[in-house]
């Protein structure tokens, strides 16, 4: 809980770009999650750290279109997005289908391949 606590932090010091105060708490969640092995809390660690720039959101993708589609390449099913994003499935859904319509894709192996086109494949 302490490390969620820290990621939410750490977002809302990102938003007021206070961009060494949200390293430090998601630093501090990072120590935590990693002996967990909290991969989907790694990754949203990471993505305080080094948020989409506007160039790396192409197709007129917003920032959490991006995330969703980072997870899906990453290998993630909608549950485990939802879970990693604090949202509902049905919310994932939806940013989902807006980023399919967004990138002409079919599926997920299609918004994958895009992904990997345009370097968002999750490091």
């Amino acid at each position: 809980e302490r490390a969620l606590t820290l990621l939410a932090l750490a977002e809302l010091q990102r938003a007021r770009r206070a961009t060494s105060a949200a390293a430090a708490a998601s630093d501090e969640a990072r120590a935590i999650l990693l002996p967990l092995r909290a991969a989907p809390a790694l990754d949203r660690a990471a993505t305080i750290i080094t948020p989409p720039s506007i160039e790396a959101r192409p197709a007129g993708l917003t920032p959490r279109e991006v995330e969703v589609l980072a997870l899906i390449a990453g290998g993630r099913n909608n549950a485990e997005i939802a879970d990693a994003l604090f949202l509902s499935v049905r919310t994932v859904e939806r940013h989902i289908n807006g980023l399919y319509t967004k990138i002409d894709a079919r599926g997920r192996a299609d918004a994958v391949a895009f992904a990997a086109r345009h370097g968002l494949l999750p490091g």
